[in-house]
């Protein structure tokens, strides 16, 4: 007997991976736009595409983009715009600090 093999909606839902997920549905739902037969199953489709994109950038949003030291540049300049004062030398918070 052949094991079936699993759709890559349900393996990217298995990896529990949001931004995964949500990528797949939205192409399936495209897919689905394209063949679509009957006017009254289009806006349905079309609205839950949008949902799902608007979802999906959402999420995109919120992740940092650039290398880790530009993210952490980005991260210290908002501090500061908000008046928080940026440590440099962080040994002292940590207790870490043996000299001076």
């Amino acid at each position: 007997m052949m094991a079936r093999r699993r759709s890559s909606l349900a393996v990217a839902a298995a990896s529990e991976n949001r931004l995964r997920f949500l990528q797949e549905l939205r192409a399936r739902l495209v897919a689905a736009i394209e063949e679509v037969t009957c006017v009254r199953d289009l806006e349905p489709l079309v609205r839950r595409a949008d949902v799902v994109s608007q979802e999906i950038d959402d999420i995109l949003a919120l992740q940092p983009s650039g290398s880790p030291a530009d993210v952490i540049a980005a991260r210290r300049a908002q501090r500061r715009a908000a008046g928080q004062v940026v440590a440099i030398d962080h040994s002292v918070d940590r207790g870490t600090k043996l000299h001076g």
